[in-house]
């Protein structure tokens, strides 16, 4: 019953489950004092710590080694053993669809669930998804590519598009890395309904290099379709061509004005503007031409943090934006001007994700090549114009 007892005990079933050692798990579940939880979900505990029984901590342990606790496994236990076990696997579900408790108990729920059969991890994990918070979706993601049936890939494809945009990356990225899920991912990039921006180059490199030769074959067919329009290469060369000796001809000046007058609305500089999109307060390591690509063309290499969000209202009211907090009670948006507007649940009726930048196109409309070199020269040497940093003469 000491609180330092219990923890070492606790510990040391982990190590066990880690070690596999199935001798260990059956003399916890022997006692109810190991196999029983002290406490349920109907008592909503106020602490963030679940008081496991020392056996969930076993098969935490086991968990973590990649296992799953398979059929000789629990016929290697007695009919009152195997009750316990799955009783410990029914509360660890509860837990874990308990939205209002602390993630941390519900990730240690989830990891005690992973250890049971694959379709209940499944049915669980994929509601998980669904209410989409993001505390819990990389751990979720992770144990069900491991260890659900392959078709629950059809699923978390379909799921994809509602989550906040970082974490559909993340998802992604795990439906490259288990080959029976790949073929899902291929379909639903082909049929437009995942966007192609949310994978990132190492996940384009690996399919692009899949083993299996059909697969490959349509991924790089895809790839062909996903580069930049002739109109676009024109512009971009024709810009670019203003840049030659940019650091002696350009005026950093006037584009600080252009800066405030075009891109105040998402991006904040000396002390000017609004943070909605990507930091630009240190670019030293930025080339300018990496900048023109990003002014130009804002959705060839977009951050997945920066992807945009829309949301369609019960009400039939659209509003997009970038998705910047997600829980089971609902999300947050933020649009231009830094204007954050809550949504519930209960209030939306669909969320989608799209590889499209917040960032509009066409900027060419609005600046000519020389004025782009003034406001990329600000960007890169705005720090410098207060006078207290010299610069080469000439400069």
């Amino acid at each position: 019953e000491h609180p330092a007892a219990r923890w070492a005990v606790q510990h040391l079933a982990e190590r066990f489950g880690w070690q596999q050692q199935s001798d260990a798990l059956r003399l916890l579940l022997a006692s109810d004092a190991l196999s029983q939880w002290r406490t349920t979900p109907d008592d909503r505990p106020a602490s963030n710590t679940l008081d496991l029984p020392p056996a969930a901590a076993w098969l935490i342990g086991f968990q973590r080694r990649g296992s799953t606790a398979d059929r000789r496994l629990e016929e290697s236990l007695d009919q009152t053993a195997q009750g316990r076990l799955k009783t410990l696997w029914e509360q660890a579900a509860r837990w874990v669809q308990l939205s209002e408790a602390d993630p941390q108990i519900r990730q240690q729920a989830l990891r005690v669930l992973a250890t049971g059969p694959a379709d209940d991890l499944a049915k669980v994990g994929l509601g998980l998804l669904r209410e989409g918070q993001a505390d819990l979706i990389p751990a979720t993601v992770e144990l069900l590519r491991r260890q659900a049936p392959a078709d629950s890939a059809a699923e978390v494809v379909a799921l994809v598009p509602s989550l906040p945009p970082s974490t559909a990356a993340a998802v992604v990225g795990e439906l490259v890395n288990r080959p029976d899920w790949t073929p899902y991912l291929i379909d639903a990039l082909e049929q437009r309904q995942l966007a192609w921006g949310l994978l990132d180059p190492a996940a384009r490199n690996r399919l692009a290099r899949h083993p299996d030769a059909h697969l490959q074959q349509r991924f790089r067919q895809l790839a062909d379709t996903h580069q930049p329009p002739r109109a676009r290469q024109e512009v971009m060369a024709r810009y670019q061509d203003a840049l030659h000796d940019w650091r002696q001809q350009a005026d950093p000046l006037a584009g600080r004005q252009l800066f405030r007058q075009h891109c105040a609305s998402c991006h904040a500089l000396e002390g000017f503007g609004h943070v909605v999109g990507p930091d630009l307060s240190d670019l030293r390591t930025q080339t300018v031409e990496s900048l023109l690509v990003a002014v130009l063309d804002p959705s060839a290499a977009i951050d997945a943090a920066y992807f945009r969000t829309s949301v369609l209202t019960v009400d039939g009211q659209l509003a997009e934006g970038l998705l910047i907090d997600r829980s089971s009670e609902g999300l947050t948006l933020v649009r231009q001007g830094g204007i954050r507007e809550f949504y519930p649940t209960i209030d939306i009726e669909q969320v989608r994700t799209s590889d499209a930048s917040l960032m509009p196109e066409g900027f060419e409309l609005s600046l000519d090549p020389v004025q782009m070199r003034d406001l990329l020269a600000y960007l890169k040497l705005y720090r410098y114009l207060d006078g207290n940093v010299p610069l080469a003469a000439g400069q």
